[in-house]
């Protein structure tokens, strides 16, 4: 459990963290709300179903995902709630625990970037790279 100081800074922050981790529950939620309505494909749906939505429904999929980077610091909130009272006041490798952390996320999303491109490159005749699916 984490120490008070005078302040109250532990309790301001469980606080904090607490409302985060409601905010991000109800940012999945209200993003599902909205795009249920308009046909939100069931996982499992072929292809041609998720594209022509997607297609169609250009909108609503525009202001369902303009709620991603509220859930995204939302969620980065919670997740250092989780962590608190095992890295408070202690030295060591535990304290390097959120910068590795991070580190693991930001080559998650490159790697998933990259793969991406690549994917949308190989799909598209004119904008793909010559030698690109010969193996080397």
């Amino acid at each position: 459990m984490l120490r008070q100081s005078s302040s109250g800074a532990a309790t301001g922050f469980s606080r904090i963290t607490g409302i985060a981790a409601l905010g991000f529950a109800l940012t999945i939620v209200l993003a599902n709300v909205i795009m249920t309505p308009a046909g939100l494909p069931l996982t499992g749906a072929g292809i041609g179903e998720v594209n022509a939505f997607f297609g169609t429904e250009g909108e609503v999929v525009a202001v369902a995902s303009a709620l991603t980077p509220a859930a995204w610091l939302l969620a980065t909130l919670f997740g250092a709630a989780t962590l608190t009272p095992l890295v408070i006041d202690r030295t060591g490798p535990l304290g390097l625990l959120g910068l590795v952390g991070w580190l693991m996320w930001v080559v998650w999303i490159v790697a998933y970037g990259v793969t991406l491109i690549r994917l949308n490159r190989s799909r598209d005749p004119a904008t793909s790279v010559p030698g690109a699916d010969r193996p080397e």
